[in-house]
């Protein structure tokens, strides 16, 4: 097998990693992880061409909008479901990156979003921190999480949702 050579897309001293990938209206928009920044932003992902840039093929984050103000969300995962948009993610602060999942949700991806209820919804080092997009499989919403309990990251484990709501998880 060919592999290509990792390279870096986005020059920046801040930790970006983890991006929550999604469409809208035809345009290309992350939610990478930047905890860093006390923030969760929503960017747009813009492909340069040697026009814009001496390298073809760089990429731009442009900034959209700031979804959830002072929490330094970590691996944040968006995703729509029942009509509404949710964001999935653990905090850096109180070293709770491992343990405690919160939820944001809002009507429209680029409306007012707000923190769930139960927040933290859950606290469980073995399945709290996010570990890829949740997906529909066979009916049910399923939520991949990483099991921290012996190693960061050392598994994903998945969970199946069984309610989901503005007041309950």
């Amino acid at each position: 097998n060919d592999f290509s050579i990792p390279k870096n897309i986005v020059q920046s001293e801040l930790h970006i990693m983890y991006p929550s990938h999604l469409s809208n209206n035809k345009q290309k928009i992350c939610v990478p992880e930047t905890w860093g920044l006390d923030e969760i932003v929503l960017y747009e992902i813009k492909i340069l061409t040697a026009i814009h840039t001496k390298v073809e093929g760089s990429v731009s984050l442009n900034n959209i909008k700031v979804l959830v103000e002072d929490f330094a969300g970590v691996d944040s995962t968006v995703l729509q479901w029942n009509n509404k948009w949710w964001l999935f993610c653990t905090d850096k602060k109180n070293k709770n990156a491992d343990v405690a999942l919160h939820i944001f949700y809002a009507d429209e991806l680029l409306g007012n979003w707000k923190a769930h209820k139960a927040n933290p919804v859950k606290k469980d080092k073995s399945s709290a921190r996010p570990g890829g997009t949740p997906f529909i499989y066979d009916g049910k919403l399923l939520r991949p999480s990483q099991d921290s309990s012996k190693v960061y990251g050392g598994r994903i484990v998945l969970n199946e949702v069984i309610e989901l709501n503005e007041n309950k998880f």
